[in-house]
């Protein structure tokens, strides 16, 4: 969470993530990263780690389809009687994978889980 308010304080009028100019260009964050680790690691690599650990965190296969932006235009039940296209009801599961992502690299801050228990943003 800190790193997104960093970047929304860096840039407020935005409406992306990472903004919408070249100096907030991922692709340069990619680059830095692989050369910290050595590897050629590529968005996909990402998104695949993101994905499996959703599904390790037991979030339900609809919600792993729309956090992946996959539909299916087959699939009536999802395109008309659920709200998986709700941000808010993927905000749960995207937080429960981020925090799954925190344990993995020890980066568990014990306020941040002192505060979620206690209710407070």
């Amino acid at each position: 969470m800190a790193i997104f308010e960093r970047r929304r304080d860096a840039a407020p009028d935005t409406l992306h993530v990472f903004g919408d100019s070249k100096r907030y260009d991922p692709r340069k964050s990619l680059l830095k990263l692989r050369k910290a680790l050595g590897s050629d690691l590529t968005y996909h690599d990402c998104r695949r780690t993101f994905l499996q650990l959703a599904e390790n965190q037991e979030v339900p296969t609809g919600f792993i389809k729309k956090l992946a932006n996959h539909t299916d235009s087959r699939d009536v039940t999802a395109a008309h009687y659920t709200n998986q296209s709700d941000a808010e009801a993927l905000r749960p599961y995207t937080q429960r994978i981020s925090d799954q992502i925190d344990r993995l690299g020890h980066l568990e801050n014990p306020d941040l889980a002192a505060a979620r228990c206690s209710g407070k943003p």
